[in-house]
């Protein structure tokens, strides 16, 4: 039995890219983009644990996608919270006998294998991994106007799968809400705990809007 497990967050909802359907649900090469994403982790281990937070509403819905799709690859539904941090928490409590626990955006689903595999060794020497690209455009902080130029290799945009000791985790979401909670890293850190960068990928995207549907469709149909 594998001692690793990954948390698959897919709260989101389509009114940013003006759908009504949750863009976690949108198809890619005919596939909803959450099952991408799952398929993902099982093609990394097959024995890894998998978890997918969904709000309650939508959990009917990914059942007869899953049923329409014939997506049979293992899981666990777990109900969602009002806010990403809740959601995270509830999927944390619903795991058992693991040891390593990725957290991932569940509209990421150009993941790589390689990039999996390197957050959960690099986890397992650090308690913690965290992917990260640097910007490839010049970086300005301030306002539109007052503003100056940053050294952009001290600048990281991060992303998921954010991998952890999951008693370290876990015990670090044993706290209050804060909005300042803007992913698993921060939530982490705020308990004391070091995170560890690693180097991530470009084409690990998180999609936001319709044009990150037709990239992520192009990449797909690139076998990237």
């Amino acid at each position: 039995m594998s001692e690793k497990s990954v948390v698959i967050v897919a709260g989101g909802s389509g009114l940013r890219m003006g759908v009504s359907t949750p863009k976690q649900f949108l198809l890619l090469q005919s596939e909803p983009i959450l099952f991408h994403t799952i398929e993902k982790f099982y093609s990394y281990d097959s024995d890894i644990e998998i978890v997918v937070v969904l709000p309650k509403v939508h959990i009917s819905t990914w059942g007869a996608l899953c049923e329409n799709h014939s997506i049979n690859i293992p899981h666990k539904i777990v109900e969602g919270g009002a806010e990403r941090f809740f959601s995270v928490k509830n999927g944390l409590s619903s795991l058992r006998n693991t040891k390593w626990v990725a957290i991932h955006d569940g509209v990421r689903p150009i993941v790589s294998v390689n990039l999996i595999d390197r957050c959960f060794k690099a986890a397992m020497a650090n308690n913690s991994a965290v992917p990260v690209i640097n910007p490839s455009e010049t970086v300005r902080f301030g306002s539109l106007q007052d503003s100056k130029t940053i050294l952009r290799d001290s600048i990281f945009l991060v992303q998921t799968p954010q991998v952890f000791n999951y008693e370290l985790i876990k015990k670090a979401y044993d706290v209050e809400y804060n909005s300042n909670f803007t992913d698993d890293a921060s939530v982490y850190e705020y308990s004391g705990n070091r995170v560890f960068l690693i180097e991530g990928e470009p084409t690990n995207v998180k999609i936001t809007k319709k044009s990150d549907v037709e990239l992520c469709n192009f990449l797909l149909s690139q076998n990237i």
